[in-house]
């Protein structure tokens, strides 16, 4: 499966607003948002 922008752009418009305490700290904390089979999780 691939994301494309429009769709990831999508996801996160609609996504509700959090805390920025809660943001990922590094990249392999974003990254690790997405399962082994590319799936987005929340």
């Amino acid at each position: 499966m691939r994301f494309f922008a429009e769709d990831l752009l999508s996801v996160l418009l609609e996504a509700t607003p959090r805390p920025t305490a809660q943001a990922p700290k590094t990249i392999s904390d974003t990254l690790a948002k997405v399962s082994n089979v590319r799936h987005c999780r929340t």
